[in-house]
């Protein structure tokens, strides 16, 4: 077996180079810089369009389909079934809303990574429609590997709002990785939802402005890297003063190497 760079350090270093060693390993990944416009950030990233991103993520959830695993996040397996019981509680109580049915706009959700961890317990609802919105190659995707009568693909908001109307839109680790998040909030309004959702995206802890990041992944997920935003949480509160009512928030279980809190938004549409 060929020795890894670890392996060799271990083997050659005293103890405290071998902790040195370490703590450069564990903050090499992570999220770094403070970017002043989206294309700078971009310059010393990949982006997210990259095909090995897709392919990960499809090996990943064709396992989950077989039954071979409980779900997968960015294309790693859990074995151990685990419900996301914040969003759980904000998606039974708008289906509750809405007689016992309940129609997801899931933007930028992957193959459906979100609803393939939850479809079972979302199995009691009388009806679920299941739709994510994201970027063509994975829209095709999904069509041919993954798309039934409950689980949908489609390229833009719009042409899912088109075939029966949204009870609610959801912003899962989304918004951080978009290069205008706030429009993507304003065309939601637009959109006419009733309620979204945002779950696991970053507030920071101090600072007057949002802060812009690159994003390195580690490689045992798959090697990318992109733009990263982190939020200002008086900021973002006042942009939705005219759009939304907060009904509920609620804690994020990830975690970043910038000072910040993960948390999620429960809002109705005004």
């Amino acid at each position: 077996m060929r020795a890894s760079l670890a392996d060799v350090v271990k083997a050659l270093s005293p103890p405290i180079m071998l902790r040195l060693f370490r703590k450069i390993e564990t903050t090499r990944y992570g999220f770094h810089g403070d970017y002043a416009c989206w294309a700078d950030a971009l310059s010393d990233a990949d982006g997210y369009d990259t095909d090995i991103i897709l392919t990960r993520v499809r090996e990943a959830l064709l396992e989950v389909q077989q039954g071979h695993a409980a779900y997968e996040r960015d294309g790693v397996l859990f074995k151990t079934p685990t419900l996301n019981w914040p969003l759980m509680a904000c998606l039974m109580r708008i289906a509750s809303k809405r007689r016992n049915r309940l129609h997801v706009l899931d933007f930028g959700g992957s193959l459906g990574s979100v609803y393939f961890q939850h479809r079972h317990f979302l199995g009691a609802l009388d009806r679920l429609r299941w739709s994510v919105v994201e970027q063509n190659h994975f829209v095709a995707c999904g069509k041919q590997h993954f798309e039934d009568d409950r689980l949908r693909f489609f390229t833009d908001m719009d042409a899912c709002a088109a075939t029966a109307p949204v009870d609610m839109v959801l912003l899962s680790s989304v918004l951080p990785y978009l290069e205008n998040p706030y429009d993507l909030i304003t065309q939601c309004h637009a959109l006419q939802a009733p309620y979204v959702v945002v779950d696991r995206t970053p507030f920071l802890l101090s600072g007057q402005r949002d802060r812009l990041t690159v994003q390195q992944v580690p490689p045992v997920i798959y090697p990318a890297s992109y733009p990263a935003w982190f939020f200002n949480e008086e900021k973002w509160l006042a942009f939705l003063q005219d759009r939304y009512r907060v009904i509920t928030t609620f804690a994020g279980s990830d975690r970043a190497n910038i000072p910040s809190q993960y948390k999620g938004y429960m809002l109705e549409r005004l």
